[in-house]
């Protein structure tokens, strides 16, 4: 999820919260908990930590002993959370490193501030015993207080998680005759910055790497988790030539120009598997 979805996400709950704030406080109801968390960080590789945010927000009475729980899948440990704020803190000394159990230190009223709803971050790490995939994670939140509504007690995310990795290669070139295809004698243009990112790209989390081109006009990203991705080429003042001319496949352009921006083109998406070699490569004319 990005972080403008988030946004308006949080602000969904937020005007839903300033709509029954005023019916809770005219009389004693149930506490309605709403747990909400999100994650955008891209891929994740054992031995990686994973850094995770999840909030309550109370939409009904105050709720007492409110605490938030999760149990971890295989492969995914519990190491450390911190958080709320000054009038709501929490305590996650009762987390193994097999579950969340974080306790907020006093009643939670209902505020209609989101700015004001405690939350947590959680330190997670994907182990060796992890699992190639999306590992799902569901946050609970719970009170001693009768709830409204349990349908939004719950928030979960889905963390993808790659145990094998590839070989992302390419290649600049000066299409001199402007025909998509690295034809003999078309040298390297060196120097081109080569932005690698993960997919959805939306959130500047899922930055991966940068490669310069060298004299050859070649660069490399090695030891890439197996995921999806597209690049983003710097091409200076040039444009670029056709994408996808001719049989050979080694040979074209995997740049569209319908894609490309002021200085800067995107390549399609695409899918780097276990043990894979993909070349992705860029012709590169003059402006005319």
């Amino acid at each position: 999820m990005s972080t403008f979805t988030r946004t308006i996400a949080l602000a969904s709950l937020a005007a839903t919260a300033a709509a029954l704030l005023p019916a809770v406080a005219s009389a004693a109801a149930a506490s309605d908990l709403a747990a909400y968390a999100s994650y955008d960080q891209g891929v994740r590789t054992p031995g990686s930590v994973i850094s995770q945010t999840v909030g309550v927000a109370n939409l009904g009475g105050t709720a007492r002993r409110v605490r938030v729980t999760a149990a971890l899948p295989a492969g995914v440990e519990y190491r450390r959370g911190t958080g709320g704020n000054a009038a709501y803190p929490f305590d996650c000394s009762a987390s193994t490193r097999s579950t969340v159990d974080c306790s907020l230190t006093g009643d939670l009223p209902p505020v209609a501030d989101s700015s004001k709803w405690p939350s947590l971050q959680l330190t997670l790490r994907v182990t060796k015993k992890a699992a190639a995939g999306r590992s799902a994670v569901s946050f609970v939140a719970h009170s001693a207080t009768p709830d409204a509504d349990h349908s939004n007690d719950a928030a979960t995310v889905s963390v993808p998680i790659a145990t094998t990795f590839g070989t992302i290669t390419g290649r600049v070139w000066d299409d001199r005759n402007h025909n998509g295809i690295q034809d003999r004698g078309e040298h390297g243009l060196a120097g081109h910055n080569v932005v690698l990112w993960q997919v959805p790209w939306a959130d500047p989390s899922t930055y991966t790497s940068l490669a310069v081109t060298d004299k050859n006009g070649r660069y490399t990203f090695g030891h890439v988790p197996a995921y999806t991705y597209l690049l983003n080429l710097n091409t200076e003042d040039l444009r670029l030539t056709p994408v996808g001319m001719g049989t050979d496949k080694t040979k074209d352009s995997d740049f569209d120009p319908n894609n490309a921006m002021e200085n800067w083109a995107q390549s399609h998406e695409f899918t780097v598997a276990a043990k894979a070699r993909v070349a992705v490569d860029a012709g590169l004319v003059a402006q005319q």
